[in-house]
């Protein structure tokens, strides 16, 4: 009996790490990511806005805004849904002006 609850103590013990770890290292990377897209954004003169998602522990969604040649750009992350899996994408866009008009 005595063996068991041993057993059970550290099962329970080593699921509670592995969660704490989990946590810890998803933190770590969405500090990273931010820290890589805010470098960015300073590099160029952009502005940066992260807009948190519905759960805590979730990367936020990050715009980035400026300009590139002098026509508005912006990069951003959204979440996306394909089935049972969700992932990640990034789009960036550029406003191209009438000018891309005419000539199309």
């Amino acid at each position: 009996m005595s063996g068991e609850l041993l057993a059970a103590f550290f099962l329970l013990v080593g699921v509670t790490v592995m969660v704490v770890g989990g946590f810890y290292v998803q933190k770590q990377l969405l500090q990273r990511r931010h820290a890589a897209w805010s470098g960015l954004a300073e590099r160029h003169g952009w502005s940066l806005t992260a807009t948190p998602r519905f759960f805590p522990m979730e990367a936020p969604s990050l715009l980035v805004q400026g300009a590139s040649h002098g026509r508005p750009f912006s990069v951003h992350t959204e979440a996306r849904c394909g089935g049972r899996y969700r992932y990640e994408v990034t789009v960036a866009r550029l406003e191209l002006g009438d000018e891309a008009r005419r000539r199309g």
